[in-house]
């Protein structure tokens, strides 16, 4: 439903919702689609939780096409979230580091505004205030401070023209370390080809093509993620 009204607009969302799926017998007009996906949301909120992460995802959604029409409790959470995001970090200062050839940034961008919209602190060298950072750094140095330090969880998408580039490899090679420190649960690869990355055993697990769309995945990933958080808070 929210889908819709990010890609129709609310009227024409309204009107298929009505005439599709609306089947309630009512003496009067049925209510504004605005507020039955608010209901939605607050009766989500009361099964799931406040702090549930497929809650907070929808509710995000919800907002960034809704405006004021939001109620309030949602939107508060919301507002609640972002203040806090960073206080539940224990200690790094990104949830995920991102590790990608350049090749494939389009695909990549649509997994970190996925990951961004649910909250999450993300290291993505295309954003403006990561290539700030680097501006005068000795860059091996500089990842090896961001890959082997600063993120809970690194991310790699694996791809033919990741084995490839230079700046990719001096990545992976701190990262490999860091796996080697660290062990479970720090590399997350997600494998755009099938090949092999150099340095890290064929026996973690990833996921590719073959376990959903691209946003599916991040959406699983999220999850994941967020789930780890709340258990150590």
């Amino acid at each position: 439903m929210i889908h819709s009204v990010k890609v129709h607009g609310i009227q024409g969302a309204s009107h298929a919702w009505i005439t599709k799926y609306d089947t309630r017998v009512r003496s009067g007009e049925p209510p504004s689609l605005d507020h039955v996906i608010n209901g939605k949301l607050l009766f989500a909120r009361m099964v799931a939780g406040p702090k549930s992460p497929k809650y907070r995802r929808h509710a995000n959604a919800w907002a960034e096409v809704a405006g004021s029409t939001v109620y309030a409790t949602v939107q508060d959470d919301i507002d609640n979230h972002e203040d806090s995001v960073q206080s539940v970090t224990h200690g790094y200062k990104y949830d995920l580091a991102i590790s990608f050839a350049s090749e494939q940034k389009d695909r990549v961008d649509s997994f970190v505004q996925i990951f961004e919209r649910a909250g999450l602190s993300v290291f993505y060298a295309p954003r403006p205030q990561a290539s700030a950072r680097m501006i005068g750094e000795e860059l091996p140095r500089y990842f090896e401070s961001v890959f082997g330090t600063e993120a809970r969880r690194c991310i790699i998408f694996a791809s033919e023209d990741y084995g490839e580039k230079v700046w990719t490899g001096y990545e992976r090679q701190v990262i490999i370390d860091t796996f080697v420190k660290r062990r479970a649960g720090y590399v997350w690869p997600i494998m755009f080809d099938d090949v092999k990355i150099e340095g890290l055993p064929g026996s973690i697990g990833h996921m590719s093509p073959s376990d959903g769309t691209d946003e599916e995945i991040a959406l699983a990933i999220v999850d994941r993620l967020m789930e780890e958080k709340e258990k150590e808070g």
